[in-house]
């Protein structure tokens, strides 16, 4: 069984952008609890995992191009205005999260959390959303993939008399 180099991009960085989700979650606990050493080793590993992100998705750009959804036309319209709001949602965050970056790493802290509580949703939101896209193109709208995978391999299982 030979694996698409597409899918496992994609869903590499889906799981990516899962992971991110759940650092800066923490990240933002952390600095609710006063630990400032403890959000900073999250917030940076979560840029590193966006940084990764990043250099996968250029990538997968660069040597396929577009993967383009072929499913069920009312998901289709679902899965493109959540790509469209993750997409403006990324390109807002990248230059918010860079400037609360260095700003926190320079100790300007008052002008570090008020560029943070617009990059914290924003950059949430689009860790959210990315794994999301990723199951609506996958999971619903490539035929091969996701649910109608499942489903045929179970359809196969049963049709053999094995168990499911």
């Amino acid at each position: 069984m030979t694996i698409d180099p597409v899918f496992l991009m994609a869903g590499t960085n889906a799981l990516i952008n899962t992971i991110s989700a759940v650092v800066l979650y923490r990240a933002v606990a952390r600095i609710r609890a006063g630990d400032i050493p403890g959000h900073r080793r999250l917030m940076l590993a979560a840029t590193g995992l966006q940084a990764l992100f990043l250099v996968i998705y250029l990538t997968k750009a660069a040597l396929f191009g577009v993967t383009p959804f072929v499913g069920d036309p009312a998901i289709r319209a679902a899965y493109l205005v959540i790509l469209a709001a993750h997409t403006l949602a990324a390109t807002v965050t990248a230059p918010l999260v860079l400037v609360a970056l260095v700003l926190g790493l320079r100790g300007r802290y008052g002008r570090h959390r008020r560029v943070a509580r617009w990059a914290y949703p924003i950059w949430f939101f689009t860790s959210v959303t990315g794994p999301l896209t990723f199951l609506l193109l996958y999971g619903f709208g490539r035929p091969g993939y996701g649910v109608q995978a499942l489903a045929a391999w179970l359809a196969a299982r049963v049709a053999a008399g094995g168990p499911a």
